[in-house]
Parts: C-alpha cells; structure tokens; sequence
C-alpha cells in the first residue's frame, strides 16, 4: 500500500468519483426526457465523469465529523451534477466546442441536428444552444431531485430542507452573479478591472460552490440544520480558502505552465482578454511603456508566442508572479489551519492533500 497522503488520496477521490458516476448511471430519472437529443444533451458530461472534487469535498467534510459516506451519496452526486449545468451553460458562453475531450453539449447537440434534420449549419448551431441551456435547466433541478433522496438514507428532514435552501436560496443566485460579473468583465478595459474585484468574482463564481460541498457534508454528518455551526463554518472556509488557490494557480499555470500537462495553449488566458488577477497585480504594479505593453497585450489574438513569454518575463520582473504564489499559499495555509481541531482520519488526511494539490498541481 502506499503510504504517501497524496497518493491515497487520489486513490480516494477515484472510489467517489467512481461511485458517483455508477449512481448517475443507473438513475432512471432521465428516461423520460424528451426528444432524445436533450436526453443526450443532459446525460453527455455526467456520463463522461469528471474531477469530483466537490463529491470528495463533500464526503471527506462528512467522514471528518464521523459521518457516512453511504448517507452522503445523494449529497455527493447533486453537487457533481449541478456543478455539471455551470459547465453546460459556460461552454455556451465562451463557445467551446469541447469539453473533456469530446464534443460540448451545445456542439453535440448542434451534430446531432445537422445529421438527423438535414439543417443548415448556423440553424443546427441555434439549436445545440437552446438544447444545451435547456439540458443544463434540467440538470439543476436533477440535482435538488438528488438531494431529495437524502431522507431515503437517514437524513433528517430539516437538515434536508436546510441543504435544499442553502443550495436554491444563496448558492445560486451568488455563483450565477459572479458568472455574469466575469462576463461583464469583458466590457471593461483592463485597467478597470483590479485584484480585489477579481477576488470577489472568483469567491461567488468557484469557491462558493466547493463551500457549500463541505458545509453539507458537515451538516449530514452532524445532523444539523444550522450552517452556522462553527465546525460547519470551519470546513465551509476551508474549501472557500482552497477554491481561491485553485483559481490563483490556474492564473499561474495560464501563463507559466507546461503545454504538454495543461492541455491548452499558454497564454491562451492573455490573448483571450481574461481579466485573471495575474494580470490585474501586473497593471497595478507597471507603469509607462511596461503598463502600455501588458495593456495591450490583453485581448490581443494575434499575440506570438515570444510576445508572451515576453509578459510573462515582465510579470515576473514586476513581482506580480511572486504575489500570486504568495497570495496562494497564504490561502492554503489559512485553509489547513482550519482543520486543526478535526480529530485525525483519513478523511482528514484526504481533505489536507487535495489542498496542498491545488496549491502546487501542474496542471
């Protein structure tokens, strides 16, 4: 067996994303949908699997507080699949056509119009869209359907309604906004956009969604309505200072990281024109022509690949690079302090390796 915590936990992390990928396939819900391409279209990504960070966030804070995992599954595979219809709806919104390596599900349902109705391509793209938004509706309410199913394994009713609400009444409304505040990003020239902007964004758009994943766990495990409750509060956090590192390392990666692990092209965030908060510390801190370099580089598509090996050298010079780093472990460190006060188990373990994995990952 091997002894490396961040070794069992990636061994962990497969087992639930593997019992919540066996749960979503054998759940008859779907069958009824109809036509057939938004079956397909809703089924798509939750069929692929994925990361399950927020299932293993979930059932890690669960076992933590000396919960079941068996209790939790219901729990574990709504986060997954509400998670999933952000990624639906995003992938319509930036116009990716993959996800995972296979067709999006605007794009698969675009496929399937122009093969089996014969459609001219910009009404087959029309189509995937509105069935994509449409599978991405019914996956939300899929996932409260699964959370519903917590009183099938002993779950009081009002921690139930209370993790019902919390998902429907705060969750959402705040990672819906902060996805509208990213878009409407796009809007704004660079310079208007600064760090603590970003920072806000990111905590409604990401990290609250991997908060609500620990605090419902803790509070399947504690049988409590109360997400307010300090060990609740501590483990909401934890993930909330984790999902911010998360984002501050994929601002790293975006520009520093190896293409080959990445999967993506670097600089892919600086000609697209993402306000990262990389980029906002590097304007902050730059002036004259080194501000006018960095300002225009942003958004620029035509950008080579020496011009951004060229920004990146001058974000590096600036010091922006080593305050991202800084800001990121500062945020692990705060999320491990959290976690003190847990009694040690593996599920403890777990949760303390996948941190320090999103802090140093390389991809």
């Amino acid at each position: 067996m091997n002894d490396d915590p961040r070794s069992q936990m990636r061994a962990a992390l497969a087992e639930i994303a593997a019992s919540v990928s066996a749960a979503v396939q054998a759940d008859p819900w779907p069958a009824r949908l109809e036509p057939a391409v938004l079956r397909e279209a809703v089924l798509a990504y939750p069929y692929r699997g994925g990361k399950a960070l927020r299932p293993a966030l979930l059932t890690w804070s669960c076992q933590a507080l000396g919960g079941d995992a068996a209790s939790a599954l219901p729990a574990a595979v709504a986060v997954e699949l509400f998670h999933t219809w952000t990624l639906v709806h995003d992938d319509i919104i930036d116009a990716d056509d993959t996800r995972r390596g296979q067709p999006s599900a605007h794009r698969l349902a675009a496929d399937l119009a122009a093969s089996t109705y014969r459609v001219d391509t910009a009404r087959a793209e029309r189509f995937g869209e509105h069935m994509a938004i449409l599978a991405g509706d019914i996956q939300q309410a899929w996932a409260n359907a699964w959370l519903m199913r917590l009183r099938q394994r002993g779950v009081a009713a009002d921690v139930v309604l209370a993790i019902l609400d919390r998902l429907n009444s705060w969750i959402n409304p705040d990672l819906i906004s902060g996805e509208a505040v990213d878009v409407e990003f796009e809007l704004r020239p660079a310079d208007a956009v600064d760090a603590a902007t970003i920072e806000s964004m990111l905590h409604r758009k990401t990290a609250i969604l991997l908060g609500f994943a620990a605090e419902a766990g803790a509070m399947i495990a504690l049988g409590t309505a109360d997400h307010d409750d300090p060990r609740v509060s501590a483990l909401r956090e934890f993930a909330i200072d984790a999902g911010i590192a998360f984002q501050l390392r994929d601002d790293w990666l975006g520009l520093y990281g190896d293409e080959s692990r990445l999967g993506k092209p670097v600089g892919s965030d600086l000609r697209s024109g993402k306000r990262t908060w990389l980029f906002a510390l590097g304007l902050a801190r730059l002036s004259g022509t080194d501000y006018d370099r960095l300002d225009a580089a942003i958004g620029d598509p035509e950008l080579s690949d020496r011009a951004v090996a060229d920004i990146a050298r001058l974000l590096r010079d600036c010091g922006a690079e080593a305050e991202i780093d800084r800001l990121a472990a500062g945020r692990i460190e705060g999320a491990l302090a959290r976690l003190t006060d847990l009694p040690a188990s593996p599920a403890r373990s777990h949760l303390q390796a996948l941190a320090t994995y999103l802090y140093d990952r390389d991809h």
